[in-house]
């Protein structure tokens, strides 16, 4: 998704290339979100098995599986991070394209 953004980003300021389309903004916004809802839900899943797991860590099996959660949980969190302020920035592109220039 990011590669799709940037790529339309690669357009939009090109000399020689087609602004993209309202339609296609509107597209790569739609995916886009899509997208970040699916990984802060990947991240919100992370979250629970990481509380059930501490619940029972009496013993030092988990110990392993946590951190293996811990790291896919700062990996998923600051793909989220990215993902939305790429976003934003596509949003107000789109929307600078709407105004009268």
């Amino acid at each position: 998704m990011v590669q799709r953004i940037g790529a339309m980003f690669e357009r939009a300021y090109a000399l020689e290339a087609p602004r993209p389309s309202r339609e296609e903004i509107e597209t790569v916004l739609m995916d886009g979100y899509a997208c970040a809802l699916e990984l802060e839900r990947e991240r919100s899943a992370i979250e629970r098995r990481t509380s059930l797991l501490i619940a029972e860590l009496s013993n030092g099996d988990n110990a392993g599986e946590l951190r293996l959660l811990s790291a896919r949980h700062t990996e998923v969190d600051r793909n989220v991070r990215w993902l939305r302020s790429l976003l934003v920035e596509l949003r107000e592109y789109g929307a600078s394209r709407r105004s009268p220039e």
